[in-house]
């Protein structure tokens, strides 16, 4: 059995910050290298433990966004980012993971 292995380029960097003017909003960004990739969805974890979740209005995205403001956040708690890509025709995604936004 043959398997043609296509490496990908992922993100160098998912960043995670608490806006400053309200913290019950973080700001993600990010930036897709990989020329293949067609859609990314982000998805969200409270803390450490626990499933993780799409984020409200921010799946399928463009590889042309690069940033998202996820919204209605608990103050004090901390969140972890995680960008889904896909290429056509993949069953798999790519995760990239983001630090702890605090």
């Amino acid at each position: 059995m043959h398997l043609n292995v296509i490496p990908l380029s992922v993100p160098l960097v998912v960043q995670a910050a608490r806006m400053a003017d309200d913290a019950t909003v973080i700001l993600v960004t990010w930036t897709v290298t990989d020329k293949n990739v067609t859609t990314v969805n982000l998805e969200m974890q409270e803390g450490w433990k626990g499933q993780w979740e799409p984020v409200a209005g921010a799946s399928a995205l463009s590889k042309a966004t690069t940033k998202f403001k996820v919204t209605n956040l608990k103050t004090g708690k901390r969140y972890r980012f995680r960008l889904d890509m896909r290429r056509p025709g993949e069953q798999h995604p790519v995760y990239v993971y983001s630090g702890v936004g605090k």
